[in-house]
């Protein structure tokens, strides 16, 4: 499985990115297999969706979460929703994972997480700037949309 991540400090649209990748392949024809609303503000979601005949997963929250760490897994509770996104992904044999990754939260050491739950030799991360002018950002994201969508294509 080829996992793609979006890096970036808190509030600097990652979610916003893989949100407007999942309209993006959605308004070119994707078939849905799986939504679900997610986060502590019911901003995020879980996705699996069939897109020119390959499989792809969205887990728009990987970082933290509010949940009862008892009832999780102790090496893994605060990875609870990037747990669910391979799981589901698995479920449903996709070749393609996207997420996110907060990179100024403690627990983001997601490559070494990613690879020990999947095995997985085929990481991209893509990294958002912050603190830069509207202009920039908007820049930013459409070249690393446009990047994803390369990957997603191949």
């Amino acid at each position: 499985m080829k996992i793609i991540t979006i890096e970036g400090n808190e509030n600097t649209g990652k979610t916003t990115l893989v949100k407007e990748l999942y309209r993006y392949l959605n308004l070119r024809g994707a078939f849905v297999l799986y939504y679900e609303v997610t986060g502590a503000h019911y901003e995020d979601f879980h996705a699996v969706i069939i897109w020119n005949s390959k499989v792809i997963a969205f887990c728009s929250i990987g970082d933290y979460a509010d949940i009862d760490e008892n009832k999780a897994d102790d090496k893994l509770w605060p990875y609870a929703y990037i747990k669910k996104g391979i799981e589901l992904a698995n479920k449903y044999s996709a070749i393609i994972l996207i997420n996110t990754k907060t990179s100024n939260l403690s627990n983001t050491d997601y490559k070494l997480l990613l690879k020990e739950i999947v095995k997985n030799e085929n990481y991209i991360s893509y990294k958002m700037k912050d603190n830069i002018f509207q202009d920039e950002c908007i820049k930013q994201n459409q070249e690393i949309l446009s990047s994803i969508i390369k990957e997603i294509e191949k």
